[in-house]
């Protein structure tokens, strides 16, 4: 998240305030959630943070763990995974990575206004296990393409 760039996570009944935003933009600053889920997707949460001014969004394993474990949207998909027998590591990165992808679709309009200045979507990635080895993070994120 860029240094200008304030986090919030979003109540799911949150409303942002008129102009609250749009004032932080006149300002250099952006707004980011600090979340991100199928559901925010798919029920709209998501793209209406963006029309009411967030610019951004960091997609880090604390938070899609929590999506994955407490929500429906994901069943199926963990379910038609685990039988083709793919590892633990496997299923998050195919849900995460759909749900950015899927989040990128909606920043895409944002992004393309302030061209690029202050609208991003990250996805952060467990540091436990690479933090110190670099070589071994860079060779198990190599397949990822922005």
């Amino acid at each position: 998240m860029p240094s200008n760039a304030a986090a919030i996570t979003p109540s799911r009944t949150a409303q942002i305030q008129p102009g609250g935003l749009s004032d932080l933009a006149a300002h250099g600053q952006s707004c980011w959630l600090d979340d991100l889920s199928r559901a925010m997707i798919a029920n709209g949460e998501l793209a209406r943070m963006v029309g009411q001014g967030v610019r951004g969004a960091t997609a880090n394993p604390a938070t899609f763990g929590k999506a994955i474990t407490q929500g429906p949207e994901y069943c199926e998909e963990i379910a038609q995974l685990g039988s083709k027998g793919r590892k633990r590591s496997e299923v998050y990165e195919r849900l995460a990575f759909a749900d950015v992808r899927a989040g990128c679709d909606i920043f895409g309009s944002v992004y393309e206004q302030v061209m690029g200045a202050l609208s991003r979507l990250g996805i952060d990635f467990d540091s436990r296990n690479s933090a110190r080895k670099t070589r071994a993070f860079r060779s198990s994120s190599s397949h990822i393409r922005h």
